[in-house]
């Protein structure tokens, strides 16, 4: 595939996921759903984003650094989110070092 149409179709399906992951998982309330079927969609994403690379003729030693950066992010997205079953709410906490106490949304104390 050349690079340039590859590009073109990586953008317009990353709009696509960044559209619906918003609203799967910011707008949806449905914490069970959330929690089913978040870790699924990171892990999807990260090998649609390697699956570009490599479509856009990445050198190997590129696609393997690529790969184990896609690998690190997913890890930290999925062990940092949590589902509120109170309000729904999906919290990502970006910050290792410190714990979130309550929930932004509701007030209810966070179960670290």
């Amino acid at each position: 595939m050349r690079p340039d149409v590859a590009f073109s179709i990586f953008v317009a399906t990353w709009a696509v996921l960044m559209i619906a992951g918003f609203f799967l998982f910011h707008v949806n309330k449905n914490a069970r759903f959330k929690r089913k079927y978040f870790s699924w969609f990171v892990v999807l994403v990260g090998v649609l984003f390697i699956a570009f690379v490599a479509g856009m003729g990445a050198p190997l030693e590129i696609l393997l650094f690529m790969a184990s950066v896609a690998a690190l992010i997913a890890f930290l997205n999925v062990s940092g989110a949590s589902v509120r079953d109170t309000c729904g709410r999906t919290i990502i906490h970006k910050i290792f070092f410190s714990k979130l106490e309550y929930c932004a949304r509701c007030g209810a104390k966070l179960d670290n």
